[in-house]
């Protein structure tokens, strides 16, 4: 195993705290306290009071226990059943040893959200103790109205980092940004400052330097140096003879500038005292002066390599190139629409409603209905694209496979990719010509030559591209489709989610609403606001665009008429999201 990664997002740091201390005993331990050491990391993980532990897929293929809709955040260890409830007291038999300082949350059998609140008072045999071990019949003084057969659990414990998010919030926005680190070398100049080879006897004459003196400072930031010169006058020798200290503790205090001092060397500087103030007005000086001509300088460099990068890419021939691109049939300047489906039964459909290509994807109920449907649609053969699924799993490929096989058996030669992990299936199947779909992230000229590399001739740019970026693209030679509507499926996942009905859409806390259907073992989670640029599609047609595509494919029968409508008019459709369009890539 070459690496372990901790989950720490939206997790307390009391959590990631304890977790990675437990795989670091683990990891850490020598082979014969490995035993002890598994011990004490267990432990430790119960008491990381997130949620509650499953093997996930390592015992099932198909588990249960990953998933609670009803749950929200960390659930902590079940405590205790409440047996009585009076008076602000809870009566139950704790499972867990207490402690006053450890956090609790009540559960109502209601279902209604629990709340949690700090042990201050313990009691057992209705005397006041500080802890209680477990299996003991405990009373604990509570804020929230309980009822007898409500739960509790342990959320925290008395030892827990105790920050709440709005003090961590706090120190972490004192701590201000990243600051960039500055080298500096600082010398001093003019007759009487040292000559080398010269004893210090020669150097120096009290009460003072022989002539004015020059504070000569080099600053090292990223890549570029910056030199400055700084008048002294004439100045009286110093008690103290390691002025790199002296000016390392002054030239540390950057205050509000976007520097800290990561190194400061000052070789051979002589033991001269400079006076406070005027050290201050240097030092200030110094990183006004990095700060206006440093930055400017670090931008300049950190395009030119970016311009460098670009141009060592395109001599390497990854430049795209318009002859390399195969002509599509049919493609050109003449307009076309693309119509997505759910299945072969719907082709005809489509194509009835003006599409010059359907789109339809390859999941296990199409791949079943394929045998009713091919001779039906093999004088169409030229105008189907079969999608493949975005997921797919050791177990389906096979399946997969021979269905594609079949298909180019019968004559049907168009492919949509939504995993670059597809391309060995397709490559080796002789006249296929292959598009990239949305879900293969096409953003810049560098993954269009990929995919050129790779023989795809046309690709689906992203359905979160901005304005200007898809405008920028669709000046570039390979056909390229604009997807102009589309559920937006947020996420497809192997869990299931228990007591959620595809009837009725799940609510998340901010109040956006989710449709759930489950196809192929999978668990699909789409927003019900759809995306759609309908309404800039005259916009999109002066940037270049002449390939539309409609993925109505999980729109119910009833609305798709109005969709269509609004595309062939360029009509906004109300109740729908533009995603970046407008406000531009984050």
């Amino acid at each position: 195993m070459a690496s372990l990664k901790i989950e720490g997002r939206m997790k307390s740091a009391d959590y990631v705290a304890k977790v990675v201390k437990a795989y670091r005993l683990v990891l850490d331990s020598d082979e014969a306290d490995r035993k002890g050491a598994l011990s004490a990391a267990k432990e430790l993980l119960k008491d990381s009071f997130g949620r509650a532990p499953t093997k996930g897929f390592l015992a099932s293929t198909n588990p249960a226990d990953i998933a609670n809709p009803w749950l929200r955040g960390g659930t902590g260890r079940f405590t205790g059943e409440i047996r009585q409830a009076r008076q602000g007291r809870l009566l139950f038999e704790t499972r867990d040893a207490l402690q006053v300082g450890d956090r609790l949350r009540l559960q109502p059998k209601s279902d209604q959200a629990g709340q949690a609140w700090t042990l201050r008072e313990l009691f057992v045999n209705r005397s006041p103790v500080h802890t209680c071990k477990g299996g003991q019949l405990v009373e604990v003084v509570c804020p929230f109205t309980a009822q007898p057969g409500d739960a509790l659990f342990k959320v925290g414990a008395a030892n827990a980092f105790g920050m709440s998010d709005e003090a961590a919030n706090r120190r972490l926005q004192a701590a201000g940004p990243d600051r960039m680190a500055v080298r500096l070398e600082i010398t001093c100049e003019g007759q009487g400052a040292g000559v080398k080879g010269q004893e210090k006897s020669e150097v120096y004459k009290p009460p003072f330097a022989p002539c004015p003196l020059t504070l000569c400072i080099s600053a090292r930031l990223g890549a570029a140096t910056f030199s400055y010169t700084f008048p002294l006058g004439e100045l009286k020798p110093s008690r103290s003879s390691d002025m790199e200290s002296v000016l390392t503790a002054r030239f540390s205090e950057t205050g509000e500038t976007p520097f800290r001092l990561e190194q400061l060397s000052a070789p051979d500087f002589p033991a001269l005292f400079i006076p406070p103030a005027r050290l201050k007005e240097i030092r200030r000086e110094l990183y006004q002066r990095l700060e206006q001509e440093g930055t400017a300088e670090e931008r300049r460099r950190i395009a030119a390599a970016k311009t460098a990068a670009l141009s060592e890419l395109q001599g390497q021939g990854h430049a795209l190139s318009l002859s390399k691109w195969p002509r599509i049939k049919g493609q050109g300047e003449r307009e076309e629409l693309l119509i997505q489906v759910d299945g072969p039964s719907e082709v005809r459909w489509a194509l009835s409603q003006g599409a010059d290509q359907v789109v339809v994807p390859l999941h296990r109920a199409a791949i079943h209905e394929l045998s009713r449907y091919l001779n039906r649609l093999g004088g169409d053969a030229d105008r189907i694209i079969w999608q493949l699924p975005f997921m797919l799993f050791d177990h389906e490929l096979t399946f997969v496979a021979e269905a594609v096989a079949g298909l180019c058996r019968a004559g049907f030669c168009q492919f949509d990719l939504t995993n670059p992990g597809q391309l060995p299936m397709l490559q080796q199947h002789q006249g296929v010509r292959l598009s990239a779909g949305y879900r293969l992230f096409t953003l810049n000229s560098q993954a269009l030559a990929f995919w050129q590399e790779q023989g795809i001739q046309r690709a689906t740019l992203y359905i979160e591209d901005d304005r200007d970026n898809l405008a920028a693209l669709l000046k570039l030679p390979p056909p390229l489709t604009v997807l102009v509507y589309s559920p937006v499926e947020v996420m497809a996942t192997r869990v299931r989610i228990k007591e959620i009905s595809s009837s009725a859409p799940l609510q998340s806390d901010r109040g956006e609403t989710y449709r759930i259907r489950g196809r192929d073992g999978l668990t699909h989670i789409s927003a019900t606001t759809p995306f759609s640029l309908l309404g800039r599609l005259t916009e999109l047609r002066r940037m270049g665009c002449r390939s539309f595509m409609l993925d109505l494919s999980a729109t119910a029968a009833e609305r798709r008429a109005e969709i269509l409508e609004a595309f062939r008019a360029d009509r906004p459709l109300p109740g729908s999201t533009l995603f970046n369009y407008e406000r531009g890539l984050a």
